[in-house]
């Protein structure tokens, strides 16, 4: 069936001249006329000699007369119940396509400026929270007034190949634990995590569930009361974990 039609459509005169020698001044305007309604109906029209009569301004005899000439010598083809021109149908495509892929890219390009807007004004609530000074937040909780929540961040579960990030574990032998009490908690909280379910077993922040797993646990500490005793021998603890790190 006839697709959208174009509004307007490239005709080089020469060619067309060249085209139409030997056919009759009455075939020549007819073919002219039948290629503009071929392209402004998508590449093709439904045949309907009544029709295609008022539009040529002659008689239905005639018209179908002109129009099956014109099929005759190659100028136009019959389609089922259309007739169309292969050239028109092929640009009237080339149009569509280039139309749809022009709707495809504004139709990005708003989609990619909504999302930019978006991200800056999520920009600019951050920014004007950030910008309370932390004294006037605390009078504000003192005083019982409304603070701006700040943006909560999604929990997620420990990936079933969760390993001990090195990070983590050099915090924990700057803490005082020794490197196989660390990695045999770190097996138990891999362990038990993975096998947690329900909203209890999606955290925020995990390394801080790790500090809080170590602080927590009964594992005794190399130093006494925490903190990390920078000698030699704590030196070589830790290279050594680093040196062993997944």
């Amino acid at each position: 069936m006839s697709g959208r039609g174009m509004e307007w459509y490239k005709r080089d005169p020469v060619d067309f001249i060249n085209g139409v020698q030997g056919m009759s001044p009455e075939l020549i305007g007819a073919y002219a006329v039948l290629i503009d309604l071929f392209y402004s109906r998508g590449g093709e029209a439904r045949r309907d000699d009544r029709h295609l009569a008022g539009i040529l301004g002659c008689s239905i005899r005639s018209a179908r007369s002109l129009t099956d000439r014109l099929i005759e010598i190659g100028k136009i083809e019959a389609e089922g119940d259309f007739i169309t021109n292969s050239r028109a149908k092929r640009e009237a495509k080339r149009a569509r396509n280039t139309g749809e892929a022009r709707v495809k890219s504004q139709r990005n390009r708003r989609e990619r400026e909504a999302a930019a807007r978006e991200n800056n004004d999520l920009s600019d609530k951050s920014m004007s929270l950030e910008a309370i000074p932390e004294k006037r937040r605390e009078e504000k909780i003192q005083e019982g007034t409304d603070v701006p929540s700040w943006p909560r961040k999604r929990g997620a579960r420990l990936p079933e190949n969760w390993v001990l990030p090195l990070e983590w574990g050099q915090w924990a032998i700057t803490e005082g634990w020794a490197e196989t009490v660390i990695r045999s908690e770190a097996d138990k909280f891999r362990d038990y995590w993975i096998g947690r379910s329900g909203k209890d077993a999606t955290k925020a922040d995990w390394q801080a569930t790790w500090r809080n797993w170590m602080r927590n646990s009964k594992a005794p500490k190399i130093v006494d009361g925490g903190g990390y005793e920078r000698t030699a021998k704590s030196a070589e603890r830790l290279r050594a974990f680093i040196g062993g790190a997944e």
